[in-house]
């Protein structure tokens, strides 16, 4: 099985905890890393890895 990094640069601090938070509840990821890089820039990187939650929660 190959594996992938996604990585995600967003302008809103807000959004990018949404998506991170989103990304775990409905995606195959594991979250390697969610911080804010400067004032209203976030930074999510993830990996393909298991299912933490049934789909749908």
């Amino acid at each position: 099985m190959s594996q992938a990094i996604g990585i995600l640069e967003l302008t809103s601090i807000a959004k990018g905890m949404e998506l991170g938070d989103a990304m775990l509840k409905s995606a195959n990821v594991n979250l390697l890393v969610s911080k804010t890089i400067c004032p209203g820039k976030f930074f999510i990187d993830a990996r393909r890895g298991y299912r933490r939650y049934p789909a749908g929660y």
